[in-house]
């Protein structure tokens, strides 16, 4: 929520703005994917960031739902999106977790150890990065499982 704002995406491809007290659309953002991820606002930039089924991260307006900015991560986004300082930190269907600048819409850097698909939510304390990984399969039969790892000094 964003400044009497609930922000979500939802199966029909679209991101919606509804405010909270009159239940009124204020803004809607048409994707051509589904969409499961949950966004985040960045507070000074009033930038929502959200992730589609269609491999992408979008930086959208939080005022209007324009779209800032738009990354391709590889692989569905299906996990919420975390907003560390000027980043945010998603993780991918292509096993990767991306860090990209909220303001700019770049990517800050990838971490491409996990084998298992990143559809967690990470998580940031005292300044490290904690983000899991599905386990690994091999048609029916788990390979290996999940792991939880820990970046720091990043």
């Amino acid at each position: 929520m964003s400044d009497g704002l609930a922000i979500f995406g939802s199966w029909d491809g679209n991101v919606y703005a509804v405010d909270v007290d009159s239940l009124s659309q204020v803004w809607r953002y048409e994707t051509d994917y589904k969409i499961m991820s949950g966004p985040a606002v960045h507070p000074d930039t009033d930038t929502v960031v959200i992730g589609t089924h269609g491999d992408s991260l979008l930086g959208l307006d939080g005022t209007t739902g324009r779209r800032n900015w738009d990354v391709d991560c590889g692989g569905w986004i299906i996990g919420g999106v975390t907003i560390a300082d000027e980043t945010a930190l998603v993780g991918s269907y292509d096993r990767t977790l991306f860090a990209v600048d909220v303001r700019r819409g770049v990517e800050r850097f990838r971490f491409e150890r996990p084998r298992g698909r990143v559809t967690s939510t990470p998580a940031v304390s005292d300044g490290d990065i904690y983000v899991t990984e599905r386990g690994v399969f091999d048609g029916d039969t788990l390979e290996q499982s999940g792991a939880l790892y820990k970046l720091t000094g990043v």
